[in-house]
């Protein structure tokens, strides 16, 4: 990733050029807008190095991401862009930014019905016993909206799912980046990665936001993405790549419950007809 300071020069040099700001209003610029652009796919990248950006292609960035995030879309890195790229989130991609539909799927599915996870590595902050609940209810959030089951493991069985809370780089390519920002990322299936940062705080649900970040709403989310949902450009939904907290258990959307009965339909056309009118 190219550093926040040498991309903060970099876009100064950018807007010098241009004639007009690339940076909108005055406050103090901490965080690596390109990098961001580039990390959640808005701007291209070589591989793993980012592609130098021009000035209109960079602002049209801005723009995708301001549309996706639901801001105004001034193409500039003004002060709410900026604190919309530091809040907590999803490490995974918004792959859906270039796409229409109100829900994106990853482009494929697990074929069997009944799937195991087990957790190879617990967080330090909870009990085992207290995340296999919050974790088992965030599993049975998809099980309630498909044909699908999922049971912890036996022990010394192979899971589908392997879930795991680790620090900073954790050798899968994605390294976490500490307290806030990234808070989780899955791999698509048959995959069955899931990562949780151990930097964050981590909360049971039922707790209040200012306890610490909801196990059982991260993991509901980061769990669509290992069975095969992108990121959802609908801003309530579970899938949209920025935490919210929700004191529901009942936290699908119509536009997540479309989203996954596409990919594992119950067999009825009336169960995944959902008119874009009607979504939240």
């Amino acid at each position: 990733m190219i550093s926040a300071l040498w991309s903060a020069v970099f876009l100064v040099q950018l807007s010098c050029l241009q004639g007009a700001p690339i940076f909108g209003g005055s406050f103090n610029f901490s965080l690596d807008v390109q990098g961001y652009l580039h990390n959640f796919g808005y701007l291209k990248s070589n591989g793993s190095a980012p592609i130098i950006p021009s000035v209109n292609i960079f602002s049209e960035a801005i723009k995708t991401f301001q549309q996706f995030a639901h801001l105004p879309v001034t193409g500039q890195a003004d002060e709410g862009t900026v604190k919309k790229m530091a809040a907590p989130r999803c490490g995974v991609s918004d792959a859906a930014v270039n796409g229409l539909q109100r829900f994106v799927l990853g482009g494929s599915k697990w074929p069997d019905k009944s799937l195991t996870w087990a957790v190879s590595s617990y967080t330090k902050q909870l009990n085992e016993s207290v995340v296999d609940a919050q974790l088992t209810k965030a599993w049975k959030v998809w099980s309630d909206n498909t044909n699908l089951t999922f049971t912890k493991a036996a022990k010394g069985q192979t899971p589908n799912f392997d879930i795991f809370f680790a620090k900073g780089d954790h050798k899968d390519g994605f390294a976490f980046d500490g307290k806030g920002k990234v808070l989780a990322h899955a791999f698509y299936p048959r995959n069955g990665r899931i990562h949780f940062d151990e930097d964050e705080i981590w909360a049971p649900s039922g707790r209040p936001e200012r306890d610490g970040t909801n196990l059982f709403q991260v993991a509901a989310h980061e769990f669509g993405h290992a069975l095969g949902l992108d990121h959802s450009k609908v801003e309530t939904a579970l899938m949209a790549p920025f935490y919210r907290y929700s004191a529901k258990d009942d936290i699908l959307t119509k536009d997540d419950i479309s989203g996954i009965q596409t990919i594992y339909p119950l067999g009825k056309t009336a169960d995944i007809r959902l008119a874009e009118s009607s979504l939240d």
